[in-house]
This record gives C-alpha cells, sequence and structure tokens, in this order.
C-alpha cells in the first residue's frame, strides 16, 4: 500500500479528472495556517510577500476535487492557476449561488425592493430650509 493518499501518486486527488497542476495565491491568515498543512507532498509554496501571500504549486490528479479544495479557502485566493481549474471553480460557485436563489424563490417570502426616498410635496419643497423645521423655543408651552 502507498504511503499516500492516491495509491503513493504525489499528486493531491484520489479520482482521475483532467490532472494538472494548480498554482493557487493565497494571502493574508490563511495563507500564514495554509502554509503549514500539507495537501501534497510534491507540493512547493514560496512566500512572494513574507507572511502576506502565498504561493503554493501543487500538482493533482482531478481538476473537479482540487476545484472543491479551493472553494475552502476561496476568500483568501488571490489568483487560480490553470484556467481550466479556475473555471471549475467559478461553475461551482455559479451552481451554488443558483441553487440559493432557486431555493430562496421558493421557500423564503421577497425580500421587497427599496423604495426611492418619496418626493416631498410642493407646499413643503417650495418652503425655505430656514423654515421647514418650527421652532418652539419661543413657545412655553
Amino acid at each position: 500500500m502507498g504511503s499516500h493518499w492516491g495509491n503513493g501518486d504525489p499528486a493531491y486527488g484520489i479520482d482521475h479528472d483532467r490532472p494538472g497542476t494548480a498554482v493557487l495565491k493565497i494571502s493574508g491568515a490563511v495563507a500564514r495556517w495554509l502554509f503549514h498543512v500539507r495537501w501534497s507532498p510534491a507540493q512547493h509554496d514560496r512566500w512572494l510577500i513574507d507572511d502576506e501571500l502565498l504561493e503554493r504549486t501543487v500538482p493533482y490528479t482531478s481538476c473537479r476535487e482540487m476545484g472543491r479544495r479551493v472553494l475552502g479557502i476561496i476568500d483568501a485566493v488571490e489568483s487560480i492557476e490553470p484556467a481550466e481549474l479556475q473555471g471549475e471553480v467559478i461553475a461551482y460557485v455559479r451552481a451554488w449561488t443558483s441553487k440559493q436563489l432557486d431555493e430562496r424563490a421558493v421557500s423564503a417570502p421577497a425580500i421587497p425592493a427599496l423604495d426611492p426616498v418619496p418626493e416631498l410635496p410642493m407646499s413643503f419643497a417650495s418652503v425655505p430650509a430656514t423654515q421647514q423645521s418650527p421652532s418652539n423655543a419661543d413657545d412655553p408651552k
């Protein structure tokens, strides 16, 4: 039995679907955390900006599976290469968004659109600004 997930193949993934090599740029706290996480023994990490922007290069056996992995850190991903992998991630996001919008339309009440600010009546709009709010300072009530 191989010592790595995926029958000893050092590339990330357990199935085979459009294999390739991902080049991800990841920023911030997620980059600092991910630097200590091994996705594959064949990955290569380097800091483009110390402790702020990490470039991870990792071979994968499944574009589909790597796309799902990238979704887990998507809020910190600055770029995804190759274009095929980027397209896979975008397709997942679009499918999820579409599903959420469809479910919301069926199960949730409609969210009313914000009405524009109503126009002021002519009688109020024609009064100079200094006279629009009455002063009660002289009224001893």
